[in-house]
C-alpha cells in the first residue's frame, strides 16, 4: 500500500513538473510586449471586411458586368508584362525593385493580404518605387473559382480591406494562382471592386 502511495505522488509530480515545463518553454510567464503581437499571422480580425463581403454580395444580386480577363498586351511591339504572384521577403524584394528601378522596368506585384498586414513595409516600398499591387487573395489560395462564393468573397475583399488600410490604395487588378476565370468569378471579382483578372500565359 505505501509502495503504491509513492508511486501516485511521483506520477503527480511528473505531471505538474510537464506542465510547468511546457507553460515555461512557451513563454507562458513572460509578460508580453506590444512588438510580440506583431509577428501573428492570423490578422483577419484586424481587418474584418464583413461589411464589404456584404455589399459584394447585394452587388451581384443586383446584377453586375464581370470583370475583365488581360491576357496579352498590344500587338505588335516586342513587349512582356512582369508578374510576381506572391510577397517575397524584404531583402528579395528590394532586390527586385532596384533592378526594375535600373533598368527602368515596370511590374505588378501581386501580394496576399496576410503578408501584406504581417509586413506593411514591403508593399508600401513596392508602390513608393513606381510598381504596380495587385490582389492574390487573403492567403494567395489558387483554384479560387473553385470556392464557394462566402468562401471567394472572404478572401478577395479582405485581401483588398488589408492593402487599403496599409496603403491607401484600393487594388483593382486581380490574379488567382491556377485559376479558371469563370464568368462567375469575374462578377465576383467586380462586386469586389476589382475590374481586370491577370491571366499569365507564360512563366
Amino acid at each position: 500500500m505505501e509502495l503504491s502511495w509513492k508511486k501516485i505522488v511521483a506520477v503527480v509530480v511528473l505531471v505538474f513538473a510537464g506542465a510547468f515545463g511546457y507553460l515555461w518553454h512557451t513563454n507562458y510567464f513572460v509578460q508580453k510586449e506590444a512588438t510580440d503581437y506583431n509577428r501573428l499571422r492570423d490578422l483577419s480580425r484586424a481587418y474584418d471586411a464583413t461589411k464589404e463581403i456584404q455589399e459584394a454580395k447585394a452587388k451581384l444580386s443586383q446584377g453586375v458586368e464581370p470583370a475583365l480577363v488581360i491576357k496579352n498586351g498590344p500587338t505588335g511591339k516586342k513587349q512582356c508584362a512582369l508578374t510576381f504572384d506572391g510577397m517575397a521577403d524584404t531583402a528579395t524584394t528590394d532586390r527586385i525593385l532596384d533592378l526594375l528601378t535600373k533598368y527602368k522596368a515596370k511590374g505588378t506585384f501581386f501580394a496576399e493580404g496576410i503578408n501584406v498586414a504581417a509586413d506593411p513595409k514591403i508593399v508600401t516600398a513596392i508602390i513608393q518605387g513606381g510598381q504596380k499591387v495587385g490582389n492574390y487573395t487573403y492567403v494567395g489560395l489558387g483554384n479560387v473559382e473553385k470556392l464557394p462564393l462566402d468562401k471567394a468573397l472572404a478572401e478577395i475583399c479582405t485581401a483588398q480591406k488589408v492593402l487599403k488600410i496599409t496603403t491607401d490604395f484600393t487594388p483593382k487588378l486581380f490574379k488567382g494562382a491556377n485559376t479558371d476565370y469563370t464568368t462567375q468569378l469575374l462578377k465576383e471579382l467586380k462586386a469586389a471592386g476589382i475590374d481586370f483578372a491577370v491571366q499569365s500565359t507564360n512563366y
